[in-house]
């Protein structure tokens, strides 16, 4: 966590100095997102199962800063409340080496939830083309409550999906498009994905949002 934070604040630090004198604007966000996993599968299914993973909708909301560095290009760092998450499906037929003929098997698959709170800090190399701009940049994260709820009774649910709290940080990659509606309202979407492996899943979502300049 430590580390996550100093590159954060490392990160923001020099732009905040940069700024001075720069044109400067503050505003709140918010909107849904659409959220899944991509399910890096172990063929060693003694530590880990796959699983298949289906989208889930989530929403955020937070504030930002648009730091000018000129007419065409400005910064924005935000900080963002998100919740996340997918619908699993775990199938008998994944489970086929660990379990043989003669165990006797009451469920043929099991149904999960998975819920997850995070902070999110994307910071963004913004492109302005009149009304509509252009947004690429990393996202530093950290998923402060996971949860996971099964919805059939699982088969050894420890073995089946990881509740680990040792994977909180990701570290992603996001890019997005926007257009401005007014002066103080602009819509957006954009897109993330998580370089850093979490449970033996990288994130992938969709986010639709409405911001208010201040």
């Amino acid at each position: 966590m430590k580390k996550t934070l100093l590159i954060g604040i490392l990160t923001i630090f020099p732009l905040l100095l940069f700024s001075q004198n720069k044109k400067i604007d503050f505003g709140i966000k918010g909107g849904i997102n659409y959220s899944n996993y991509i399910d890096n599968i172990d063929l060693n299914l003694f530590t880990h199962i796959p699983a298949d993973y289906n989208g889930k909708i989530g929403f955020y909301i937070g504030a930002y800063t648009n730091i000018g560095i000129n007419e065409l290009i400005s910064i924005k760092p935000e900080l963002l409340i998100s919740k996340t998450g997918s619908k699993a499906i775990i199938e008998f037929k994944d489970l086929r080496n660990i379990y043989t003929s003669q165990d006797i098997l009451v469920y043929q698959e099991t149904k999960a939830v998975i819920d997850e709170y995070n902070v999110l800090i994307p910071i963004l190399l913004n492109l302005d083309l009149n009304k509509y701009f252009f947004e690429i940049g990393p996202q530093f994260g950290y998923a402060f409550s996971r949860n996971i709820s099964y919805k059939d009774g699982p088969i050894n649910s420890q073995l089946i999906l990881k509740n680990s709290n040792s994977e909180n940080f990701e570290f992603a990659g996001a890019i997005g498009f926007g257009y401005r509606l007014s002066e103080l309202y602009q819509i957006d979407i954009r897109y993330s994905y998580g370089f850093t492996e979490r449970q033996h899943l990288n994130s992938s979502i969709l986010y639709f949002g409405l911001s208010y300049k201040l």
